[in-house]
């Protein structure tokens, strides 16, 4: 609930005025926010945040329009195609991201919240655990004398009537139409018992030395405390691993399960059979490769620098789906991905593996998969049963400027 007091800006109040010490609040936040890896590292990200908040903090929500972002922020000519550059949108994508992932994080649950909206460049600033308060009942209220009370009666018997005709029709409806198809693709995962884990990469060697602690073993180490120094040490990891575990943990949350984050080192088979797991990354998440190298779909690479590619294991020459990474990357205007929905046959348990040849890609893949439309869309390219199967989608992903773009599911396979 937007609240003032300390300000809540919603987009239909961008023309509030603001004290100076609700102004003060939501800076004082945004500077906390913006000294954390997430932000600190990354001017991109960090200058449209602030511009964000400044504009929507003195009202001027006519400033928050993709074009006119693009030319004070990240510099675009007046002119420029916004539908063939999109920056701006993919910029405010992974603000929304890791602002999720800020909140997450153990001991900022008090903290003022900083939000923008999917559909705006607006922001909003709200009290943490805010509730609406509720009317409460006037006690002793005499009745009006000359209240007509059988009209007021009757008109409540035809609300009621009118009502339960809706919950009918909607029961009914319920009844004949299928579930959709984004609650069929997570429903193996959702119906396990416990929250969901997100393991991430592993970092190169020369990284995962400095997240794992030196003072003892990484498999003396409790789950908790691993946890600990990921949180620690994730300006170290991926970042697309880290910004895709954001947006699935939101997601997660709005089909009402919880999920954990956890690097991929120093995980075993064990852990895989406590919990349904998703697995994010390819080439660096060890048992992402493991377990998806007997798949009809998997990961190849000639070298760490060469060539990368997603095999079809129908035709193994085939190397359609792939990218060369001697080329400069800012030349490369194509990704790909793999998303697998598997019950493995090691573990036991449903798995779910996203994973990009770049980390554009995983990206990518994971907000396909969170993404109701973008699912709605396999329809055309799976049997009617699938939901209940093993599930492969590769993924070609349009890349501009090095950022992710628009996704196109190249082949579907369930079985």
């Amino acid at each position: 609930m937007p609240v003032r007091g300390v300000y809540a800006q919603s987009r239909t109040e961008s023309s509030k005025s603001v004290s100076s010490a609700e102004g003060d609040a939501v800076r004082d936040q945004v500077d906390r926010i913006l000294a954390d890896p997430l932000f600190s590292n990354s001017k991109r990200y960090t200058g449209l945040l602030r511009f964000i908040a400044e504009r929507t903090l003195e009202g001027r929500s006519e400033d928050l329009k993709e074009r006119v972002i693009g030319v004070e922020v990240f510099g675009r000519t007046p002119d420029y195609d916004t539908s063939l550059d999109a920056t701006v949108r993919v910029a405010a994508t992974e603000i929304r991201k890791r602002l999720a992932l800020y909140y997450k994080e153990p001991g900022r649950e008090q903290e003022l919240r900083i939000e923008v909206p999917n559909g705006s460049y607006v922001a909003e600033f709200r009290l943490p655990q805010q509730k609406e308060r509720q009317a409460e009942p006037v006690i002793g209220t005499p009745l009006a004398v000359k209240a007509p009370v059988r009209r007021k009666l009757w008109y409540t018997g035809v609300a009621l009537g009118v009502v339960a005709l809706v919950f009918a029709a909607w029961g009914l409806s319920r009844t004949l139409s299928p579930k959709p198809l984004i609650d069929q693709f997570w429903a193996p995962v959702l119906a396990g018992a416990g929250p969901v884990t997100l393991y991430l990469s592993a970092p190169p060697n020369d990284l995962l030395d400095a997240v794992t602690p030196s003072t003892q073993p990484p498999s003396q180490n409790s789950g908790e405390e691993r946890f600990h120094e990921f949180i620690k040490h994730r300006n170290k990891l991926p970042a697309a691993d880290v910004n895709g575990a954001a947006s699935l943990s939101s997601f997660l949350q709005r089909k009402g399960k919880q999920s954990v984050v956890r690097p991929s080192f120093g995980v075993n088979l064990s852990d895989l059979r406590s919990a349904p797991a998703v697995l994010l990354g390819a080439y660096y998440n060890d048992w992402a490769m493991r377990l998806g190298d007997s798949l009809p779909f998997r990961f190849r690479r000639e070298s760490p620098v060469g060539l990368r590619w997603i095999e079809d294991s129908a035709n193994p020459k085939n190397r359609n789906w792939a990218m060369d990474f001697s080329v400069p990357y800012g030349q490369v205007n194509e990704d790909y991905a793999l998303i697998s929905r598997v019950l493995d046959q090691i573990t036991g348990r449903w798995l779910i593996v996203i994973g990009g040849l770049t980390g554009s890609g995983t990206t990518a893949a994971c907000e396909f998969v969170t993404d109701p439309m973008a699912v709605a869309a396999l329809g055309g390219h799976l049997p009617r049963d699938w939901g209940t199967k093993n599930l492969q989608i590769v993924l070609a992903v349009k890349l501009v400027q090095g950022n992710p773009g628009a996704s196109k599911v190249m082949a579907a396979k369930s079985w």
